[in-house]
């Protein structure tokens, strides 16, 4: 959304500038509330003995699941609704950013968190390179942002998705028993 919005809702919606910084500024607002409020909501839940699997992977799916359903929203919207689906992206990327540190933070556990966030960032900018790229081809062929977004959806489904049936439990990898058992095995 970083890169895809603000041309979105110049091009495709034809706000001017000041109508689209206006948006983008409530949006990006939105996300990061949604994040704190996500954030504290999960730990809230943890403290009152929840398990922090299924807290924090609920909210990364349910967050990415409400994100997915109001892009296709956002896409196909009329005028008059177009902004509640937006808002409504926002709230879902919040809810679901607000565990992305988390997992790697809890996984690696004090040895390694710095090896795994750096390698979790790594990966999140090579993304930040392809996405602009493919959007801009896309809408160049098609004439629309329909194809971008809907891949945005789709990716966030799977995202979604993941974090329910392929993430397993969240809690903290000892490294000195992984490093015995691969030693073993060899």
């Amino acid at each position: 959304m970083l890169t895809l919005l603000p041309f979105y809702l110049v091009h495709e919606r034809h706000l001017s500038t000041q109508s689209m910084v206006k948006i983008a500024t409530a949006f990006f607002t939105l996300d990061a509330v949604s994040a704190l409020g996500a954030g504290w909501f999960t730990d809230f839940f943890i403290r009152r003995g929840h398990s922090p699997t299924l807290v924090r992977k609920s909210a990364m799916a349910m967050g990415n699941l409400i994100a997915a359903v109001a892009v296709m929203g956002f896409a196909i919207a009329n005028p008059h609704w177009y902004l509640v689906f937006l808002f409504a992206v926002a709230i879902g990327e919040g809810v679901a950013g607000s565990g992305t540190f988390t997992f790697s933070q809890t996984l690696a556990g004090p040895q390694a968190t710095g090896k795994w966030t750096g390698l979790q960032n790594a990966f999140a900018n090579l993304a930040g390179v392809v996405v602009p790229a493919l959007t801009g081809f896309l809408v160049d062929r098609t004439g629309t942002f329909l194809a971008p977004l809907a891949i945005t959806a789709s990716v966030m489904v799977a995202g979604g998705l993941s974090w329910v049936f392929v993430v397993g439990r969240i809690e903290q990898v000892h490294w000195k028993s992984v490093k015995l058992r691969v030693a073993i095995r060899q």
